[in-house]
């Protein structure tokens, strides 16, 4: 499998490659990057597209609600935007700046 940086990638509905900046239902606010299946940095807010929370994020758009699956700490948020990933993220796709992408 060949790791992408996501540069392609248009941010208009969520989708791997994306930032997606959320608003959970007690007001409190995040931002997390939905990259491949295994990416991960919980530090930098990047999340695999596999995990739970990016698979009831796939496919929306800003605005929806979303009601998230059984068993997660909370049970709704919002989609307030979808952007194209930060450069701090990208510096973690290429192993720049410190960061090392978990690639296999």
């Amino acid at each position: 499998m060949t790791p992408t940086d996501f540069a392609d990638v248009e941010p208009e509905i969520v989708a791997p490659g994306v930032e997606v900046e959320l608003e959970f239902e007690d007001g409190d606010r995040r931002t997390v990057a939905v990259l491949g299946v295994w990416d991960h940095d919980e530090k930098l807010g990047i999340i695999s597209c596999e995990a739970p929370l990016a698979q009831a994020l796939l496919g929306h758009r800003p605005g929806e609600m979303i009601e998230l699956p059984r068993g997660m700490e909370r049970k709704s948020l919002k989609i307030l935007a979808v952007r194209r990933i930060s450069a701090r993220v990208r510096d973690w796709i290429r192993g720049e700046e410190g960061y090392g992408a978990k690639t296999e």
